[in-house]
């Protein structure tokens, strides 16, 4: 049996308890402390060590963090209902206390999901109300009380109720993405759900009045519905924790650029990398979070500068909706929940099919991208949605390929190293003289370059600018290495299109002094 299981195993035998004498203290904060013990409440601690109550109400078991408004309400209500006295503002603070104390000191610890979660070789998808949605090979169903417990925030807000027999592709009629990009768009959503796997960072820019906050709208609201639709991009770095902690899905809106530090800690927050509490906080707790969240952002122009979030993105231009294209927004959504019910069973009958290929062995990709689980997860997608695997990698390696022309355009480091290369086979020397040999480019263009904000302003940041590009630029047959065992250091770069040319020659040379004899 799952601990899952056995919370709700644990719950109802406590409610059978009902008839149970409580036990009466001295004081208020005693008659509600045994109260909760006896009667109808199941204490447990999640994996941060922050108690929970787990407890039946209006037909379904609630998880409430002890601490919690929610959890705070029911249990003054509670206590006036079982011996018709109120809990002051003092005894409530000190009856949740000693619930917390008494939370997290026992052996019992449940890990809290975030909208989805594996259990029993199903998938579970969190509908927000208590239900959750069980998605196996056999099929998919809505549960009450699932066997997964899940965290439930103040601005999530219920899911719409799925139904049989959906269609993902009338996601289609609401956004304006081109038709080579739709593949795309179909895989993302329904990759979306799949917990513990790197995901890519979806990127979307376009004009004004291409509808991108209103894109981000509809995404958010078929896989994480929330009051918080989009968010604007938080710098400090204790706000934004608290944002993955608490967003399973989150878009970024009318972002200009990218703050290095937050590129960072963004593409860390997709693909599982680790973040310490004691960094954040003053306290002496320490507590690592890990997560994988699903991440996009937005903006009029190209927003990632740095090749590490470019290489982990889904790229989107959308363009300009036309006059006669265009809805109200309020009729656009309104139309848009209607569709809602069916594309989200539609999401659901994919992923039934996935699993159905899955069991049978899955699909193995013949070339590993950078993304590996993201594109294999999406090329059954694409299977099961009977477009076909190749469907997908085809347009996924022309949307890499996007990536690194973003890449090379975006990084000034990256333009200076193919300017200088435009003519040359080979080069070598240090950080020094390779900004003493731009020098002697167009000005205007080094001018441009020197006011880029990843300029580097001295010899000893060349290689570590050069390094962030150096996949994109070997993708460009710009190879650059550094060797830091010699003194001084030294830059090489070597520029391949010469040795393919040079190697063609030859292969032409050899030929015609074959056909001679």
């Amino acid at each position: 049996m799952s601990n899952s299981e056995q919370v709700i195993k644990q719950t109802e035998k406590e409610i059978n308890t009902k008839n149970k004498k409580i036990v009466k203290g001295d004081s208020i904060v005693e008659l509600a402390v045994n109260l909760a013990l006896t009667k109808k409440i199941y204490l447990f601690r999640d994996e941060k060590k922050e108690g929970y109550a787990k407890f039946f109400q209006s037909g379904c078991y609630e998880i409430r963090k002890i601490q919690g408004r929610a959890f705070k309400d029911y249990l003054a209500s509670l206590v006036w209902n079982e011996i018709k006295k109120p809990l002051c503002s003092a005894a409530m603070t000190d009856t949740l206390n000693t619930l917390e104390a008494i939370a997290r000191s026992k052996n019992t610890e449940h890990e809290l999901h975030l909208r989805t979660a594996w259990h029993k070789k199903s998938l579970w998808y969190d509908l927000g109300d208590w239900r959750a949605v069980r998605i196996n090979s056999k099929g998919w169903k809505i549960v009450k009380n699932p066997p997964v417990l899940f965290k439930k925030l103040g601005h999530q807000r219920p899911q719409t109720e799925p139904v049989k027999a959906g269609n993902i592709r009338d996601i289609l009629r609401f956004v304006n993405i081109s038709q080579a990009d739709q593949i795309l768009l179909l895989t993302y959503l329904v990759v979306a759900l799949i917990p513990d796997i790197p995901r890519v960072i979806l990127v979307i820019f376009g004009d004004p009045g291409s509808a991108k906050t209103t894109f981000f709208e509809l995404l958010k609201s078929i896989i994480d519905p929330s009051q918080m639709e989009t968010l604007p991009l938080i710098k400090n770095q204790r706000e934004l924790m608290q944002l993955f902690a608490h967003h399973f899905a989150l878009f970024f809106d009318n972002l200009s650029y990218f703050p290095d530090r937050i590129s960072d800690e963004i593409s860390m927050a997709c693909t599982g990398s680790s973040f310490s509490k004691r960094k954040l906080f003053t306290d002496d707790d320490d507590f690592v979070y890990k997560f994988k969240r699903l991440i996009g952002v937005n903006g009029i122009n190209f927003l990632a500068s740095k090749s590490d979030i470019l290489d982990r993105s889904l790229i989107f231009e959308l363009h300009r909706i036309t006059n006669k294209n265009m809805l109200e927004k309020r009729e656009l959504m309104q139309e848009f929940e209607k569709a809602k019910p069916r594309i989200l069973g539609g999401i659901f009958d994919v992923l039934t099919e996935v699993m159905r290929i899955r069991k049978q062995g899955g699909i193995k990709l013949t070339e590993m991208p950078r993304m590996a689980d993201y594109a294999t997860w999406s090329a059954e997608v694409a299977e099961a949605m009977g477009e076909g695997s190749q469907k997908f990698t085809q347009a996924f390696k022309k949307n890499i390929e996007k990536q690194n022309a973003e890449a090379l355009e975006a990084s000034c480091i990256a333009q200076a190293v193919m300017k200088f290369m435009g003519e040359k086979e080979i080069w070598e020397g240090t950080g020094h003289q390779f900004l003493q040999e731009l020098q002697k480019l167009d000005s205007d263009s080094v001018l441009l370059w020197s006011q880029d904000r990843n300029w580097p302003r001295t010899a000893s940041w060349v290689w570590k600018r050069i390094k962030e590009v150096r996949v994109n630029l070997d993708r460009a047959d710009i190879e650059a290495s550094y060797n830091d065992k010699v003194r001084p250091r030294l830059i090489k770069l070597l520029n391949r299109k010469f040795k393919t040319t040079d190697s063609a020659g030859s292969a032409d040379m050899l030929s015609n002094i074959k056909s001679t004899f």
